[in-house]
């Protein structure tokens, strides 16, 4: 057997090298996607058992109601977050080529949120301390935040809306098991889902704002 030259065995190495570190860096990747996944998880369950506090617990004092909206203002604002960072992310996640009869399945029909949509609207027009609110919101011309009335359609309208999303992307996260590569439709519904989590998030935050201003909770104001 012939042997190799020195110019043969140095690109072959070189080869190898390119190899590994693409392998590294794809590796590293889709390690970086996989905690993503698990923290984007998490703060989707703390979002929706947040959410469904409001039909279990008593809301009765203004504070009560100002800790309960905080906790919305908080949760929805991790939401936002990932979805900033999964912009961040998605140029170097390892993906490949989704299989032409891949199609995506929606799992919360309009219906069921109508349903919840109806139940939190029911809820936080019910609640005791509402007359209570008194905001001061200086930039109400800005944001369309004149009335209580407001506020409440703005929980209302925005909220639900996040919620769905939550049950579509954890179905979407259960069809995909952790991996190295990820089909890249997989990845653009994802993105398309959190995108719209994160316009409900950002358009309800200047209501969520005020709502969770203890101060804005006056025991004098009827």
């Amino acid at each position: 057997m012939p042997a190799q030259s020195p110019s043969y065995r140095m690109s072959s190495e070189r080869a190898i090298n390119v190899k590994v570190s693409s392998l590294l860096k794809r590796t590293t990747a889709a390690n970086a996607f996989t905690s993503y996944l698990t923290e984007l998880d998490s703060d989707m369950c703390s979002y929706r058992l947040h959410f469904r506090r409001i039909f279990s617990r008593k809301l009765v004092l203004p504070r009560h109601c100002a800790q309960y909206f905080f906790g919305f203002l908080i949760s929805t604002s991790r939401l936002y977050g990932d979805y900033l960072l999964l912009r961040q992310l998605e140029p170097n996640i390892p993906t490949e080529p989704s299989p032409e009869n891949q199609c995506r399945t929606d799992v919360f029909r309009s219906d069921e949120e109508a349903t919840i949509r109806k139940r939190l609207q029911v809820k936080v027009q019910s609640l005791p301390c509402w007359s209570r609110f008194n905001p001061t919101n200086a930039f109400a011309a800005e944001n369309q935040l004149r009335t209580r009335a407001d506020y409440a359609e703005s929980v209302v309208l925005h909220l639900p809306e996040i919620y769905g999303e939550t049950t579509k992307v954890r179905a979407l996260m259960r069809k995909a098991p952790y991996s190295t590569v990820f089909s890249d439709s997989y990845v653009s519904e994802l993105l398309v889902r959190l995108e719209h989590i994160a316009h409900h998030a950002s358009y309800g935050r200047h209501a969520l704002e005020e709502l969770s201003r203890e101060d804005n909770w006056s025991v004098h104001s009827q």
